[in-house]
């Protein structure tokens, strides 16, 4: 995905990110693997719901690099820098926990 955003001196710039939305509504954790992400993109915000999706994990390149408890409504951001590998050949997964119906939006990021 991408935005096109132009300031009013005429700059413009081309933000890239993904957006996740997991939902717990069975049994077995709720895990979305996104591929191809470049090293840029470092940043998870996390915005949780109000439904006890209490539990989430993020794996980069097989390196768990978030693993905790969340809030109702809790908004966190996480730097993967760490863990992610020159070029466009990153892969995310999120594995979350929680009572059913719970549900959270992530958006991976580069700013």
């Amino acid at each position: 995905m991408g935005l096109r955003v132009s300031d009013v001196a005429g700059n413009v710039t081309k933000c890239n990110y993904v957006l996740i939305n997991l939902f717990w509504d069975s049994r077995e954790p709720s895990r979305i693997i996104v591929t191809d992400l470049a090293q840029s993109e470092h940043f998870v915000y996390i915005y949780n719901g109000n439904q006890d999706l209490n539990h989430l994990i993020i794996l980069v390149n097989g390196i768990r690099i978030q693993e905790g408890d969340l809030e109702p409504n809790e908004q966190r951001t996480v730097d993967i820098a760490r863990a992610m590998q020159p070029g466009h050949h990153n892969t995310v997964v999120a594995i979350a926990r929680g009572r059913q119906w719970g549900e959270a939006s992530l958006v991976i990021a580069d700013s």
